[in-house]
């Protein structure tokens, strides 16, 4: 079986037309003076009592969200210039967090969103990349900005500004179109992680591409429930409130604690929820998907990672929600295209969105004909500008497309194929692409075909070895029960050719996932790395509190290499995770160590050198 098709025609003048107009039929018109915030604003103006955020028992309307930004924004704009400066905000989930990023957007700042979640070695490499000289912070993430060490940044409290309640002053939106709205970074799994610059108007073309294509309506409660610092965040709040949707927003505990999202769900009514696929695989096999069978849900968008057929049919079986399946690259702005699937029987991802155009090409950037895979380029109004300080890799990614003049086109690196229909099929990425024994083969093909077996509720493929070209494959999943390896493998040697067997399989209780809900691959490898190599040392011989604390991790990662100076977020350690650690700590050493301390203590070792000297 060959894991890509290679094309041998050439499209002729008929089909190039129908790939580059018939298929890309997305024109679509907006004022230039549009923004974020213009947008949001409006919706304040139109509907000033309607909700829009909830937040625990707190609620917040549009038009008290417009007060409490004109109020910050005017105490800020007396003592700071934000005009097109990066702001970093550092905040806990709250309302503030909302105010905080429409204040700055207000003042002609961007904002650099930053997961408290996150290693501080991380935290100061993309405080540096950006140059950010202010960051925005609460009372509670306040102490933990003295200790990130980066030269010249103020900090401000945002909770302790001094704003008048009885006096709104009207600021000045200086935001503009074609200014910076925010800066994402990338996840990092290759190199340094890269942040992507994304502006007002990509902003704006993507929320009336997706409102178009999905149909949301004002007045709808969305589940907010992402990462500040993964871009599909900003759906779930910016795309939301300038539509007169509600917002509800969960707390950071809330979003790792399943228990708290049920009742988060009852309480508020969800009826639209944005998901990984990682993240549905957990509500799907809790409690019997008790959160996607509640009956307001009515629009589910799946995203972020490939959705596979059996999760999709599991889906269904539970919901009688729409359910679509989104995709995009950060740098072509959150979603560049949509596929409903409520009732379909093959996987996609559907057409491009609002002033989006697809096209395919392959290694030559010829197009290839409809059925023939090549690598997904995107051009449009969704096209960031690039990357910060990273001039060469925006120059490689970003290039001049030869069908549309003066427009830049973004190479995914993701390979894809037209049906016959215009909707596009995703294959898998190029980098996942690997050699076995002179074989090319996609990770994501061995790892849809093990999800297809009884009992598998997920899984991930991973390659290794000594040499330039990998020579053996691991394949990690969780499951209902145990499964035979045996029968795993003649099942699969059914399915794939004998070269892309993996080598070994390891059940493990979950695979683990970053902070924005996609597989952690690197963490995986290590792993990988101590089954195949077995040379990696336990470095388990401690003090009495090491090895009980050194026990803790190895429960939670369900991962036996574990040495005491490895840290918690580089071998398979998440937010849920952690808190997960916190939870079995405090069964030992209960009130000895607070779970914001855990942020800076993510060794084994120094975790029991904060216990020892409490």
């Amino acid at each position: 079986m060959n894991s890509k098709s290679e094309h041998t025609s050439i499209p002729d003048n008929n089909e190039i037309s129908k790939l580059l107009y018939d298929f890309n039929n997305t024109s679509f018109f907006f004022s230039e003076n549009e923004t974020v915030v213009s947008k949001y604003e409006e919706q304040a103006r139109n509907t000033p009592n309607q909700i829009a955020i909830t937040y625990h028992n707190s609620t917040i309307t549009y038009g008290e969200l417009r007060d409490r930004v004109d109020r910050a924004a005017s105490s800020l704009a007396s003592v700071h210039e934000f005009n097109d400066e990066i702001i970093g905000i550092y905040m806990e989930r709250s309302i503030d967090l909302f105010v905080a990023i429409l204040t700055i957007l207000k003042l002609g700042g961007a904002y650099l969103p930053i997961d408290i979640t996150l290693p501080e070695k991380r935290i100061r490499y993309m405080l540096d990349d950006c140059s950010v000289k202010i960051i925005v912070t609460d009372e509670n993430m306040q102490y933990r900005c003295k200790e990130l060490g980066v030269y010249n940044l103020t900090s401000i409290n945002f909770q302790a500004l001094n704003v008048s309640q009885d006096s709104i002053s009207e600021v000045e939106d200086k935001s503009k179109q074609n200014s910076v709205a925010y800066v994402i970074y990338t996840s990092g799994s290759t190199g340094k992680p890269k942040g992507v610059i994304v502006s007002h108007r990509n902003l704006v073309n993507f929320i009336y591409g997706i409102v178009d294509r999905i149909g949301f309506v004002s007045g709808e409660n969305i589940l907010c429930i992402t990462s500040i610092s993964f871009d599909i965040f900003a759906l779930e709040s910016l795309m939301a409130i300038s539509i007169g949707m509600t917002v509800v927003l969960a707390s950071d505990k809330e979003c790792g604690d399943l228990d708290c999202l049920v009742q988060l769900q009852q309480r508020d009514c969800i009826n639209v929820m944005q998901l990984t696929p990682t993240r549905l695989g957990l509500l799907l096999h809790y409690q019997g998907g008790i959160i996607l069978k509640n009956t307001s849900i009515n629009k589910i968008i799946i995203g972020g990672e490939p959705l596979n057929i059996n999760t999709l049919e599991k889906l269904k079986q539970l919901t009688k929600a729409r359910i679509y399946n989104a995709y995009g690259p950060t740098e072509t702005t959150i979603w560049s295209s949509v596929a409903e699937l409520t009732n379909e029987k093959i996987i996609h991802i559907g057409k491009p969105i609002a002033n989006t155009q697809f096209m395919i090409f392959d290694a030559s950037i010829q197009l290839v004909p409809i059925g023939d895979v090549g690598e997904l380029c995107i051009s449009g109004d969704g096209v960031s500008k690039g990357y910060v300080k990273k001039k060469d890799v925006t120059k490689e990614k970003f290039v001049p497309n030869p069908f549309l003049e003066d427009r830049i086109m973004y190479k995914t690196g993701d390979l894809a194929k037209w049906d016959s229909e215009g909707n596009v099929i995703f294959v898998g990425r190029k980098d996942d692409q690997i050699k076995i024994r002179g074989y090319r083969i996609e990770l994501g093909e061995i790892e849809n075909n093990i999800l297809g077996y009884i009992g598998v509720k997920a899984a991930a493929v991973v390659a290794g070895g000594m040499n330039e070209e990998s020579n053996w494959l691991i394949a990690f999943y969780s499951s209902e029960c145990e499964i035979s390896h045996d029968n795993l493998r003649i099942y699969l040697s059914n399915l794939l050719p004998e070269y892309m067997i993996p080598d070994h399989f390891v059940r493990i209780d979950e695979i683990p996932f970053l902070t924005t809900g996609k597989i952690n691959k690197n963490a995986l490898i290590d792993c990988a790395d101590n089954i195949i190599n077995k040379s990696k040392e336990d470095n388990s011989k401690g003090n009495d509190t090491e090895k009980i604390v050194l026990e803790i991790w190895k429960k939670v990662l369900n991962c036996e290499k574990v040495g005491v100076d490895d840290n918690f977020f580089n071998i398979g350690g998440n937010s849920l995770k952690l808190m997960r650690l916190h939870s079995e700590i405090e069964k030992y050493f209960p009130g000895q160590m607070g779970i914001v301390d855990m942020f800076s203590n993510f060794t084994v070792r120094k975790i029991a050198k904060f216990i020892e000297g409490y």
